[in-house]
């Protein structure tokens, strides 16, 4: 096995130490890592509460619908089918699903009606 201790010194460059590594400790993480095969975190994860289908069915009905917080979509869900998400969880859950969170912007309350009426008759026409 091949492998580099490194010991405490001073670069005077970089004005940096370095740690001290213990060899034993070391030589005991990467035997574990080559003899138990613990290459991949212990936890593994855990599984989807939602099912395949309520998966589908759920991303079909936010692709459709907007919401401004992630709680609007654990209460829809709670309602749904009963089951229980926080909100960081739900979140995890939707990057998982290539969904993102774009913040909206403010929408001036003076707004002039003539100007919009203007626009919608210049720009929207068909």
């Amino acid at each position: 096995m091949f492998y580099q201790v490194i010991r405490v010194f001073y670069l005077p460059n970089f004005d940096l130490w370095l740690p001290r590594f213990n060899e034993y400790t070391i030589s005991r993480h990467l035997k574990d890592c080559l003899t138990r095969e613990k290459l991949k975190p212990e936890n593994g994860g855990s599984e989807s509460h939602l099912s395949d289908e309520q998966t589908h069915q759920l991303v079909e009905y936010i692709s459709g619908h907007t919401y401004a917080h992630a709680n609007q979509i654990v209460t829809y869900i709670s309602e749904r089918w009963s089951i229980e998400y926080t909100i960081s969880g739900l979140i995890k859950w939707l990057h998982q699903q290539s969904f993102s969170y774009k913040k909206p912007k403010g929408v001036p309350h003076k707004a002039n009606a003539d100007k919009q009426d203007d626009f919608m008759e210049n720009t929207m026409k068909p």
